[in-house]
């Protein structure tokens, strides 16, 4: 995610250096042709082949140009940028910093060579650039935002926030400022005052496609339907182009059922982009809505019997136990079900003849119903002859959460696990690091231990397994994590798995993530939680109801006290981050996740 908004970033200042966008490439080389002395024809041509991604092609051309003249500071930084652009970060470094030596007062030069170090990860070396343009102009509200988005990206929301009210006492009408301002408060999980901060922008801007872009993610993140569409449609009037904003318009169509309107969208969408991988995934989720939708009408009986069952099933659970893996299922339990199965037939045939007033095919539902309902009856007549037999104590799901260090699972799915562990099931935590990389070196190294066990205890958990592997250092020993996890999965036989998702900027994270997909190879459900590192490029598509369990996880990772700085830690951050994902999920608070499999037998829900 950091390198999307570095590039992101790097656009913004460097477009306005290359070429006029009207001027083709063509026209470009046939000038070069024309004057092949010319260091600024080679040197505009350069620009449009970089800003085409032809990136080998631009640095040859701006090569030629300096054959002309070694020391043209436009083509040496323009080729710079070129090398940064196409991912070459080591030779980008190098020729900006010999341009510097050269230019060392040039603050333009100097806030792309940062950028460039921060998109090679250097991270302390970046803020040093930052920290030197101001130390010269201390009014550069660039610098500024840069440095307000490097620490955003660390997670000091805090000083993140200080560098932009800062830049804008400087620039109060600066909409970049205001772009950078929401896409923090986006990060820190404060959707209505980055919906604010957008519209600002908005206002400051004419029709500037990314900002309307931005502000209609914001609206459908809040769950703010219909403002996210009209934004959407906005986008797209803007900038035809602009496929994440048919990506977002179609996906809240599917969401609202207007099936007609997100057919429209996407085949409008697939016919820009054909390959784009979204789509097409909406577009094989719109068949199968619109595939549902027509069975629901031509095969109506199926939900009033399957609501039906679901009925008796609560009913069940209600009289005889709250969880039904933890009652014994055996035969005189199930002689209960047999008459209310009988039940469920005479409702359903009495519906078929009901039915007989709208549909002319009466007699054929009721046949359906009949041979639905026979087959029903006859399956649990012969699963109670099994039990009558071998009727023995349905075990309970178990249930296993990991993470890369102590103090992941409780802020990714910590209140989960209470839900589930209340609910009946066993769980367990694996944890590959004590987490010693972020630990004052004065204190006593076993203390992240024992506030992982204390954290642990206060989730009910059954056992949580702790090892020593090198903290942010995972990626070195994936084959090794990779047996743990295996040997296990093989001892616990988990129904469900929690773990890292790969979208995290953390490398131990999605490490831990890889190395749980491989080693889980069984028939298992796994989930990928979010943790602070998660940037808004996960997307989750399963939610689970925790509100009677925030306090307790607040609770539990109050348990990591060495942590009690971090700011993702604080209350008010755990609730608003739970309070979000519940309006998302239409709950006053929930956990979010993306599914890798589910398997329906042991859905959790």
């Amino acid at each position: 995610m950091f390198r999307v908004i570095c590039f992101t970033l790097l656009l913004c200042i460097s477009l306005p250096l290359w070429a006029d966008e009207n001027t083709t490439l063509g026209q470009l080389q046939q000038a070069t042709i024309d004057e092949p002395n010319s260091i600024k024809a080679w040197d505009r041509y350069g620009q449009a082949l970089a800003r085409s991604g032809r990136f080998s092609e631009a640095n040859r051309a701006f090569s030629t140009a300096l054959k002309i003249d070694p020391a043209d500071k436009h083509t040496r930084y323009h080729m710079a940028l070129a090398y940064a652009w196409g991912g070459d970060y080591a030779e980008a470094i190098r020729r900006y910093e010999r341009l510097l030596k050269d230019h060392a007062d040039d603050p333009a030069i100097r806030l792309d060579y940062g950028q460039t170090l921060a998109w090679n990860k250097q991270f302390d070396d970046a803020r040093r650039e930052y920290q030197a343009i101001l130390n010269v102009h201390p009014q550069h509200t660039e610098a500024m935002r840069h440095l307000a988005l490097l620490t955003a990206w660390e997670t000091d929301y805090q000083n993140a926030n200080q560098w932009i009210e800062q830049a804008l006492q400087i620039a109060p009408d600066d909409a970049r400022l205001y772009i950078t301002l929401g896409e923090i408060l986006t990060w820190k999980g404060d959707l209505q005052d980055a919906i604010t901060a957008f519209e600002k922008s908005d206002r400051l801007t004419a029709n500037n496609p990314d900002t309307v872009l931005k502000l209609a993610q914001a609206y459908e993140w809040l769950g703010r339907s219909r403002e996210a569409t009209d934004t959407h449609k906005r986008a797209i009037t803007i900038k035809g182009d602009a496929v994440d904003a048919y990506i977002g318009l179609s996906r809240i169509y599917l969401q609202n059922r207007q099936y007609q309107l997100a057919e429209d969208v996407l085949r409008s969408a697939s016919a820009q982009f054909p390959a784009n991988q979204q789509i097409s995934e909406l577009v094989a989720n719109l068949a199968t809505a619109q595939k549902w939708n027509i069975k629901t009408v031509l095969h109506f009986i199926e939900p009033l019997l399957f609501v039906t069952v679901l009925l008796t099933l609560f009913a069940y659970i209600r009289k005889f136990g709250r969880v039904v893996p933890h009652h014994y299922t055996g035969a005189k339990a199930l002689i209960w079900l047999l008459p209310v199965f009988t039940v469920v037939t005479i409702a359903a045939y009495g519906f078929s003849l009901f039915s007989g007033a709208y549909y002319a095919e009466a007699e054929t539902v009721g046949q359906i119903v009949e041979i639905i309902n026979i087959i029903l009856l006859s399956t649990f007549f012969f699963v109670l002859l099994w039990l009558l037999r071998f009727g023995r104590k349905t075990r309970s799901q178990t249930v296993l959460a990991i993470g890369a260090h102590p103090d992941d699972i409780e802020f990714g799915c910590g209140a989960s696990l209470l839900r589930l562990r209340e609910e009946g099931c066993d769980t367990y935590g694996l944890i590959l690091t004590a987490g010693l990389a972020g630990f004052a070196s004065n204190e006593d190294p076993d203390l992240r231990l024992q506030e992982a066990r204390a954290s642990a205890k206060r989730l009910a958990l059954n056992e949580v397994f702790i090892h020593d592997f090198p903290d942010t250092n995972l990626a070195e020993h994936k084959d090794r994590i990779k047996q743990v996890i295996e040997d296990t999965v093989k001892q616990l036989k988990p129904d469900i798995i929690f773990t890292h998702n790969d979208h995290d900027v953390h490398s131990d994270h999605r490490t831990v993530h890889d190395a749980t997909r491989e080693a889980a190879r069984g028939a298992y459900t796994i989930l990928s939680y979010e943790n602070p590192n998660t940037p808004p490029s996960f997307k989750p598509n399963y939610f689970l109801d925790v509100g009677g369990y925030i306090n307790d996880k607040i609770s539990a990772l109050a348990k990591h006290k060495s942590q009690a700085d971090k700011t993702y830690t604080a209350p008010d951050v755990v609730r608003s981050n739970a309070g979000f994902r519940g309006s998302q999920a239409k709950v006053q608070y929930a956990e979010a996740f993306e599914c890798i499999r589910v398997l329906d037998k042991v859905s959790a829900a």
